[in-house]
């Protein structure tokens, strides 16, 4: 599939083939993008300003403002279905720890945050949960 990946700080982003996501979890979801919003979060992360704040290895896709399609589902991912129309929370979260059960998403213990710590929606696919998926 083709994506766009940020391979070295204050260098332009460049568009290549990558291998499509896989579904890796019983609660996966892999969504075809349909749209991906550029933020100055993005800006800051080409220009360096994140590099000791994420973590993230690079090379990696960018964009955490996604929607779509579902493409692909887990088996236990009864929310959406394949087709559907969905908009995409850009914090992924387990739902399970403490801090989830508490309503408290923002700390949980598992999160991801795909465009930021882990490949984003600036590419064909995505991979996110379910509980970041709502089904427009």
């Amino acid at each position: 599939m083709k994506a766009v990946r940020l391979h070295e700080y204050h260098r332009t982003p460049v568009v290549e083939e990558v291998p499509e996501p896989k579904i890796t979890g019983p609660l996966d979801v892999i969504v075809r993008v349909g749209g991906a919003g550029l933020c100055r979060t993005d800006l800051h992360i080409v220009e360096g300003q994140w590099e000791a704040k994420t973590g993230v290895a690079l090379p990696y896709i960018q964009g955490h403002e996604n929607a779509g399609w579902v493409h692909e589902i887990g088996g236990a991912v009864t929310n959406v279905a394949v087709g559907d129309p969905v908009i995409l929370h850009p914090l992924v979260t387990c739902g399970l720890c403490a801090a989830c059960r508490r309503g408290d998403d923002v700390h949980c213990e598992s999160s991801a945050f795909p465009g930021i710590d882990a490949d984003g929606g600036f590419a064909e696919l995505v991979r996110t949960n379910a509980r970041a998926v709502v089904k427009l």
